[in-house]
């Protein structure tokens, strides 16, 4: 990368995850692949290992790095990753316009987190618009419908679980069969949160078991190759739309020149 788009990715990098993701990355970007062991190693030990490994867990549930197959566990910069933070802006602007403001509700608080189950994205998408009333249980279907709609365009990827391990790295990116939003469990119990208040101090409240983990509380990510396409085929709308202004504008000149008495 150019030395413009690395100072670019390290002011996200900062104001997203602070100054050890930063150096956790540029460690990478100087050596390639490299182990818990390395990164803490490259940094002079400066973090310590803990620290290092919470970071990497961060940067991992956001796609920021991945997993390198090998014998020994390996982290390298994800591109895709890193080109989506840079994309969050324009991908929930996309969204709001084709799926509407549940969309962005729930979009939001899953970029912010960047893997999450599907019972606490609608629980932070409806905390953004509650309003403490009966009308929350009408916005429970509506965000409820709208994550099924967004999870079968493929907008929403299925995933194994919220932070990859070593030994389903290679299976992450691929959604297990039950993968089907199971829309009658998730808005009962999106409902049981309106119900406590769907305050934050209930957040955790009622969410369904990890152990073992529900299979209709599947684990959710952005994806981004169903966001890029849904940004090119934008551009190419727009653009579609100024050359058939710009026909429209040559047929009416032209029209003029050639008849004006019928103007």
């Amino acid at each position: 990368m150019s030395d413009i788009l690395v100072e670019y990715f390290d002011h996200l990098l900062k104001s997203r995850f602070g100054d050890a993701a930063v150096a956790v990355v540029r460690s990478m970007h100087i050596r390639g692949s490299v182990s818990l062991k390395d990164a803490d190693r490259s940094l002079s030990g400066k973090m310590g290992p803990r620290k290092v490994a919470a970071c990497l867990m961060s940067l991992l549930r956001h796609r920021i790095v991945r997993f390198v197959p090998g014998d020994t566990n390996k982290y390298d910069i994800n591109l895709e990753g890193m080109q989506m933070l840079s994309r969050i802006p324009i991908y929930c602007k996309l969204c709001l316009l084709f799926y509407g403001d549940a969309a962005g509700d729930i979009l939001l608080p899953l970029f912010a987190t960047g893997t999450a189950k599907a019972s606490e994205i609608l629980r932070a998408a409806l905390m953004r618009s509650a309003k403490g009333s009966k009308e929350d249980y009408r916005k429970c279907e509506l965000l409820v419908d709208t994550l099924a709609i967004l999870t079968k365009t493929g907008l929403l990827q299925c995933v194994k679980s919220v932070c990859p391990t070593e030994a389903g790295d290679e299976e992450q990116e691929r959604p297990p069969p039950e993968s089907a939003v199971s829309k009658t469990e998730l808005l009962e119990n999106l409902q049981k949160f309106v119900s406590a208040g769907g305050k934050v101090e209930k957040f955790r409240q009622n969410l369904p078991a990890t152990k073992p983990p529900s299979l209709w509380d599947i684990v959710l990510v952005p994806n981004i190759d169903t966001l890029n396409a849904l940004w090119r085929d934008r551009i190419i709308a727009e653009v579609a739309a100024e050359r058939i202004d710009e026909v429209r504008a040559v047929h009416t000149a032209l029209a003029l020149f050639i008849c004006p008495a019928s103007v």
